[in-house]
């Protein structure tokens, strides 16, 4: 029994000792992989953020030519008028 006693404390005393700071190491090496994992998307997704950012501001600016064009200035109109005058025009002499 004293046999069994002296190899049951020895081996707690060695899980103890030996087992639980790898435990504790595998364990931080594990948070820290995925610390880095979770650092690197974070990274991705402020480029992607960047990136959305850029084409909401080239889109604005594209946006803006076609509100112009929605507004026509009074020369375009004179110049419409006239086309379509001579057009009438064509259509009645053919």
């Amino acid at each position: 029994m004293k046999n069994f006693r002296r190899t049951a404390i020895a081996s707690v005393i060695n899980l103890t000792l030996a087992g639980i700071p790898d435990a504790q190491a595998a364990d931080t090496e594990a948070l820290e992989r995925r610390i880095r994992e979770l650092e690197s998307r974070l990274a991705r997704m402020d480029q992607l953020e960047a990136r959305l950012e850029k084409l909401d501001k080239a889109g604005a600016l594209s946006a803006k030519p076609a509100t112009t064009v929605a507004a026509p200035s009074p020369e375009v109109e004179k110049l419409n008028r006239k086309v379509n005058t001579l057009e009438r025009k064509l259509e009645v002499q053919d």
